[in-house]
């Protein structure tokens, strides 16, 4: 058996290779496709998936397993409540974005800390003393810095979901109409 896999980026790349997709349905070929945009399949093609799964949001345990899969081996300062609070205030959030609140969360003692190294850096540069060690001097200001649920507010406030209510209801009425499972 040959394995297909193909994933569906929009209605003119599926038209333009439509045919030849088709021909090799016929026969003992196992078809895995992805798309994000279903209602755009042509009926031809949709008929010949046997299988028609829609992968869900992550549900609020996912999201905080995620958040804390992305912290593993980093210092922060949350504790089992605040990842609960940010699961609940995650709610409608991909995979995708909760990575990038993850990243920019991250991000924001990072630059409490270049912040720290540049006024250092000016009084190093004007003080006639022993000069500063600037790689021992932010390993110091990094363990001065975990990541804490501040920066995690901080981060969403400008990290938003990029999956919209309206089009979460579609997914879910188009997976009522063609789904499998």
């Amino acid at each position: 058996m040959k394995l297909f896999y193909l994933l569906v980026m929009s209605r003119s790349f599926l038209n333009n290779v439509r045919s030849p997709i088709l021909l090799c349905f016929s026969g003992r070929v196992f078809v895995l496709a992805a798309t994000n945009m279903p209602w755009d399949l042509d009926p031809a093609f949709l008929r010949r998936l046997e299988k028609r799964i829609l992968i869900p949001m992550p549900s609020k345990d996912a999201r905080k397993m995620m958040m804390q899969s992305h912290f593993s081996g980093v210092t922060t300062t949350l504790t089992e409540e605040n990842y609960n609070r940010l699961a609940i205030l995650t709610e409608g959030f991909s995979g995708a974005d909760i990575k990038l609140l993850c990243k920019e969360a991250a991000m924001r003692p990072v630059r409490e800390i270049i912040q720290q190294i540049e006024s250092l850096d000016k009084t190093k540069r004007h003080s006639k003393g022993n000069p500063i060690d600037m790689k021992k001097m932010s390993q110091i200001l990094l363990n001065q810095y975990p990541i804490n649920m501040e920066h995690f507010e901080g981060s969403l406030s400008s990290t938003k979901s990029s999956i919209g209510f309206d089009l979460c209801q579609k997914y879910l009425l188009w997976n009522n109409q063609f789904g499998s499972i």
